[in-house]
């Protein structure tokens, strides 16, 4: 995953998930992008010990970097996230990427 500074970090949250008696720990990340000037697109970044392993783009908006900023607090706090996290988890076990 190509690295991005970090002042294009929108949200960063660190949560468990438990699954089949066994605690992952994740840490999600907001990352705004501008591949159109002023205004882009976020994405979120998964990372599990130290290795990012998933990217989600929850919607395919053009937002400016304080409108993405609230759009993906507003997603990290109605718990979106970690639902959507917890969704995959069993998909990321197999593939590997979380263990």
């Amino acid at each position: 995953m190509a690295f991005m500074p970090e002042e294009n970090v929108l949200v960063e949250r660190d949560f468990t998930i438990s699954h089949e008696n066994v605690d992952y720990e994740i840490k999600a990340r907001a990352v705004f992008a501008t591949p159109h000037g002023l205004v882009g697109k976020y994405h979120l970044d998964f990372m599990s010990r130290g290795e990012w392993f998933s990217i989600w783009q929850p919607d395919k908006n053009l937002y400016s970097r304080e409108q993405a900023r609230k759009v993906a607090e507003s997603a990290f706090n109605s718990g979106q996230v970690e639902a959507f996290a917890k969704r995959e988890i069993q998909g990321w076990i197999s593939a590997g990427d979380v263990y």
